[in-house]
């Protein structure tokens, strides 16, 4: 394994250092019934071994090998019962009974040498490598590249939760940067350990890889250690991923920098920063403390949150949100003293986990929530919290002022903001701390100027600051001090000397500003007005920092709309006294951008000189290339890219900005702060309030998101999608090779179809406007409504001379009428289909892992000889259709006399006589089937099912009489499931399912939305909930049902359940 732990998983490190494996056999796959490798076989067989079949030359890695049993799965192609009786004995276990089933080199790597050792000893093992993958040296970190780019097959089971994220994300790239063509990684996942870390670990897979495929199934008994931390469990369950190295064109983008905000989340969820921070920075708390005379690191850390709570009136009523929360020091001390309820944000996977691990041991898991995520863009409903509290936190964010705005916008009117942080002082320069910007990889810090201006600007008032800097030295000191008298402690427990060696470089450097003044550290603190500002109305006084890294080409000279006419193109057109080109340039000036190109094309001079004759008014120190294409050129933006080439090609990226959109500055500012990761070849802006837009030109590029490869990601885009969660937006953010891989000067959606196989990719990357201000000049409408309401949507911009301009705001909207779902009984057939299937890509993988999970029952009951599936709510069909084959008979049950009409004319013939659909009401469902086949319920198993999330639409005092009659038919020979639709993802589902469908739900408004309870109800009478997991369990446990099984499912809840006694 490795060298790090996790705090509730059971730990064997007395069998890892035995000289073969008897031990491992005894106690984890004899007791604990260990039956991994079967299905991880299944897997590999499926998607793997028809690549490893054909390979010359082929080498396989076994990541975390152990004594190799997942290696004699696949390659020696033995089960679980066949490696238990080769390592039954002393030995027995010395000699692999099976030979190897295709020619390949085979090396393990593990932390444990006498495993290792085995491995190699009985031929298991080509080749062995031995060392922590937490805590390499460089000769070891030299190893694990050459290793890992030599592999063309990577297995890594159930020690991914031993690794730290930044540790697998170098091992990744190591992997799918190699120079070979192709290559494939099968990786398994633990349930219930740790599942944040698997969260983001995923995200790093995705990063680097292509998805192939997945399955989840039983891994082995939780121990008894196990069972105690998840009372009720009986299994750790396993997800098992598929995945394959990405096309070579698309990995030169694997070694771009990584951005600010990513270093700083590798960097905290490192196993070196884990140790120190708890171990030396005080324990539970992160920041900077008040010291008194012989205070410690952790008494002054306590003065200082006391400090805070003095400042504020907290009772049991408030709700509170900690931005940057780190282990939850602070959180617990709030919780427990006033007794609000607090809600956690962090960047750091592993501090959030640590969080929960210790929010749970303290008993307070129900009163402190915790959430991993980004400041600048918080996962949070408008106005949800009372105060929002932070300590020396803001500082890792690249972009403060967008942080300042999400703050303002998640607290209620009248609500308070009140944080620490470390700072510049008003009068320091860049160079003064350029040593310092090094440290924490970012190019400035926030100066108790900035804040108290931005706080303002951002619509907070009464706005005060406090030095507290005297403590600044004094801290430091102090961590400096305790890290020189324990750094050996910390190298025991893995944590490499070069981390400790930065860290006292790091505090020495901190010091060292203290003493001259250029840092201060204090308290702001500031309150919302009960009257709030709305967003729209702020304007912000303080120019941005200059965005000088990224340079942006302005494509004026494209025509590619209706509105463009022969001798007049868009960005000439005048909106609110300026040229629209104008409003662009000035936008992207007030955002930080200094350096940009601007193509002209048809009346291009006159475009130059209106641009001249208005930059030292606009923009003055705006490095500013105009490019003129000529009056003839047709091109679109793929063309107008490739003509700017010269000016882009030694860039790490550029800014795309179309000249006939225009954007508000803090759009732009957080669209280039959100950079691009090192796998990411794109970003771009989406619109995803679609609610009501008319009007779209025929050259709208729509965009469906890609849940699956987390939020940001985009599925796909084109001009032509059924199913989409927004349209494209125009401004993108990409690395100059996209564009070399298109020659041809073509039309604008030839940018569409490169984005599009960089989405299929998974390296397509957005940014959502999420409400802020933008506005495009593509139809004559638009221009016309631009001109007609700008007075009224408009930010004004006032010239020297007093002429007043404009800017102008979002697209054109109007009421769209739909019809409502309201009575269930009559739906019909098409407006379920329409509902469902206009938005299939949301729930496909869904639809796939219900299959499997109740294909997999049939198959265990009996399957075609034995089996009987019902269907509770089986609609039109479509989750019954694929299981035909699985069973022995079939009968879905609907209220609905439409869908079963549908469902028995659907019916392919040659299952006419085994598949019935029938009437009823599914809480007599014993007494209906016994009434219209009798016959089929005799001498069958039967597998009883209700998915779709039908149990969320039936009504409530309805529901204990379902499940107890569903589970009542199963019976001790079948099973019961139920299949939820996830409410981890109802938020998700409310934007890009719901609301694209009001034929399905009908129309609704916010107040519809019920986030805690994870409800949406209608004005129709639609009434849906979404069920997380940890609630399946308690309804469970309410109706008095046995648990068989409980997976979860990407947007899904399954359990298979029968009657207690059962």
């Amino acid at each position: 394994m490795s060298g790090a732990k996790t705090d509730d998983k059971q730990h064997f490190d007395d069998i890892y250092v035995l000289p073969n494996p008897c031990g491992f056999k005894n106690e984890i796959m004899d007791k604990l019934d260990y039956v991994c490798d079967d299905f991880t076989k299944r897997e590999f067989d499926k998607a793997i071994l028809p690549f490893c079949s054909e390979r010359e030359n082929l080498v396989l890695v076994d990541l975390c090998c152990c004594f190799g049993n997942t290696t004699m799965a696949v390659v020696n192609n033995m089960s679980s019962h066949e490696i238990r009786k080769n390592w039954a004995s002393e030995e027995s276990c010395e000699k692999i009974d099976k030979p190897r089933r295709f020619a390949c080199k085979t090396i393990g790597v593990d932390l444990s040498g006498p495993a290792v050792e085995y491995g190699r000893r009985t031929g298991i093992f080509d080749e062995g490598v031995v060392g922590d993958l937490n805590s390499m040296t460089s000769e070891f970190r030299t190893k694990m590249q050459e290793v890992l780019g030599l592999a063309d097959v990577v297995v890594c089971t159930a020690a991914l939760v031993y690794l730290n994220v930044s540790v697998i994300d170098q091992l990744l790239h190591n992997y799918a940067s190699s120079s070979k063509e192709e290559g494939f990684m099968i990786v398994n996942f633990l349930n219930p350990f740790n599942p944040d870390k698997a969260d983001a670990t995923k995200q790093v897979l995705l990063r680097h890889l292509d998805f192939v495929s997945s399955c989840a199934t039983r891994h082995r008994k939780l121990s008894e250690f196990e069972r105690k931390l998840y009372p009720g469990e009986e299994w750790a369950l396993l997800e098992i991923w598929v995945l394959k190295r990405k096309p070579r064109h698309l990995r030169v983008m694997m070694n771009a920098p990584l951005n600010p905000t990513r270093q700083t989340k590798m960097y905290y969820d490192s196993h070196d920063a884990m140790t120190f921070y708890s171990k030396i920075w005080g324990g539970e708390d992160l920041h900077i403390g008040i010291y008194e005379e012989g205070s410690s690191i952790r008494e002054a850390s306590d003065r200082t949150v006391e400090y805070m709570m003095s400042k504020l009136q907290l009772d049991a009523t408030k709700k509170l949100l900690d931005v940057g929360a780190g282990f939850g020091g602070c959180a617990r001390t709030l919780a427990q003293k006033t007794g609000c309820h607090v809600t956690c944000l962090d960047l750091s996977d592993s501090g959030c986990a640590r969080n929960e691990m210790l929010n749970r041991q303290a008993g307070l898991q129900d009163q402190i929530k915790v959430v991993q995520g980004a400041f600048e863009k918080m996962p949070f409903e408008d106005q949800e919290f009372d105060i929002v509290w932070s300590e020396d936190s803001l500082l890792h964010s690249t972009d403060r002022a967008q942080v300042l705005t999400e703050i303002s916008r998640v607290l209620r009117p009248g609500g308070e903001i009140i944080f620490t942080d470390i700072m510049q002082s008003d009068s320091a320069s860049p160079e003064d701390l350029k040593v310092i910007y090094s440290r924490i990889h970012l190019t400035s810090l926030g100066s108790p100027r900035f804040y108290q201006t931005t706080c303002t600007d951002v619509g907070f008032e009464a706005v005060e600051f406090q030095a507290l800097t005297e403590n600044v030295g004094t801290h430091y000191s102090a961590v400096l001090k305790e890290l020189e008298s324990r750094q050996d402690e910390l190298r025991t427990v893995g944590v490499t000397q070069t981390f400790i060696d930065r860290q006292k470089d790091g505090l020495r450097s901190w010091i060292a500003a203290h003493k001259t003044g250029l840092i201060v550290w204090g308290l702001i603190h500031a309150i919302k007005p009960k009257t709030a500002v709305p967003y729209d109305a702020v304007t912000v006084t303080s120019l941005p920092p200059p965005v000088n890294r990224v340079k942006c080409v302005v494509t004026g000279a494209t025509r590619t709309h209706e509105a463009d006419r022969h001798d007049t193109p868009v960005s000439w057109v005048e909106i609110g006294g300026q040229p629209v080109l104008v409003h662009v340039l000035h936008q992207l000036y007030l955002a930080g951008v200094r350096a940009v190109v601007v193509q002209l094309g048809v009346r291009g001079e006159s475009l130059r000189n209106s641009i001249e004759q208005r930059q030292a008014e606009l923009f003055p120190d705006l490095a500013l290339e105009i490019q003129d294409l000529g009056p003839r050129f047709r091109g679109g933006h793929m063309a107008a890219i490739q003509m700017a080439h010269d000016y882009i090609k030694d860039e790490e990226m550029f800014l795309l900005c179309p000249g006939d959109h225009i954007y508000d500055e803090k759009l732009i500012m957080s669209f280039i702060a959100a950079g691009l990761h090192d796998m990411d070849a794109a970003r771009m802006l989406v619109e995803n309030d679609l609610k009501g837009m008319v009007g779209l030109p025929s050259c709208t590029v729509y965009v469906a998101s890609r849940p699956l490869h987390s939020a940001d990601h985009v599925y796909q885009l084109g001009r032509h999608l059924a199913a989409y969660s927004g349209i494209d937006a125009g401004l993108l953010l990409a690395r100059p090779e996209l564009c070399n891989r298109s020659s041809s000067q073509a039309p604008y959606a030839i940018v569409a179809d490169l984005l599009q196989e960089c989405a299929l990719h998974g390296t397509l990357v957005q940014t959502t406007t999420a409400g802020r201000t933008w506005f495009s000049v593509e139809t004559d409408d638009s221009a016309a409504y631009a001109q007609k309401q700008i007075a009224r949507v408009g930010h004004p911009v006032r010239s020297d001379d007093g002429n007043v301009s404009y800017l102008v705001g979002l697209p054109k909207r109007s009421k769209v009428k739909a019809p409502t779902g309201n009575d269930w009984a009559a739906f019909s057939v098409a407006k379920w289909r329409s509902a469902v299937f206009t938005t299939k890509g949301y729930f496909e993988q869904l639809y796939k892992d219900v299959t499997s999970f109740i294909a997999d029952f049939a198959r265990q009951f009996g399957g075609p000889e034995k089996v009987l599936l019902v269907e509770v709510g089986s609609g039109t069909g479509e989750a019954l259709l694929p299981l035909y084959d699985h069973c022995k008979y079939a009968i879905g049950v609907d209220i609905n006399p439409i869908f079963t009409d549908f469902c028995k004319e659907s019916l392919p013939k040659e299952f006419s006589h085994k598949v019935e659909f029938i009437v009823g009401n599914a809480a007599h469902l014993g007494d209906l089937l016994e009434r219209k086949k009798p016959e089929w319920l005799v001498n069958t198993n039967k597998v009883v099912f209700c998915v779709g999330n039908t149990i969320g639409i039936i009504p409530e005092e309805l529901r204990p009489s379902i499940y107890k009659e569903m589970a009542a038919l199963a019976g001790p020979s079948g099973v019961a499931v139920m299949g939820y639709w996830n409410g981890r993802y109802f938020g998700d589902a409310v934007q890009h399912f719901y609301a694209p469908n009001p034929q399905l739900c009908g129309p609704f408004t916010g107040e519809c939305i019920d986030m805690a309870s994870r409800t949406l109800r209608t004005p129709s009478g639609y009434c849906t909930h979404w069920t997380t997991a940890e609630e399946a369990r308690d309804i469970m446990l309410q109706y008095g049902l046995r648990i068989v099984s409980l997976e979860e499912y990407g947007k899904g809840v399954l359990v298979a359940f029968r009657l207690p006694h059962e």
